[in-house]
């Protein structure tokens, strides 16, 4: 994970992740695109992002104020599939899956956090 001087936490903020999985170097560049601490935050990919299963996204987060228990949590994830038409369909299946634990992963990071609050 590389930040830059902003370290991820204003609107125009680049993040780039590298890594590697089942011997494929993989990477993507984000980009801050909205930042309101500490009920919203949203980034997209920029450039072009070399991942498995899926492609460019837009992913997210907003607290919304509740009933008188706590706050709501609505966490999104909004992504293409890859470009190559064969990897396209051999990534399909496995794309939702995927989605469905980043935006579980976000929820998790964030929960504790709104208990407090």
């Amino acid at each position: 994970v590389r930040l830059d001087e902003a370290l991820g936490q204003a609107v125009g903020s680049r993040i780039q992740l590298e890594g590697r999985a089942f011997g494929l170097r993989l990477h993507v560049t984000e980009q801050v695109t909205e930042y309101a601490p500490p009920h919203r935050k949203f980034w997209r990919t920029v450039g072009r992002p070399r991942l498995l299963v899926i492609s460019a996204y837009i992913m997210g987060f907003e607290v919304r104020p509740g009933n008188e228990a706590g706050a709501d949590l609505c966490v999104s994830l909004h992504y293409a599939l890859p470009e190559v038409p064969l990897w396209r369909v051999a990534a399909r299946p496995f794309a939702r899956l995927y989605a469905r634990w980043c935006v579980d992963q976000m929820v998790k990071a964030v929960q504790p956090r709104l208990k407090g609050a």
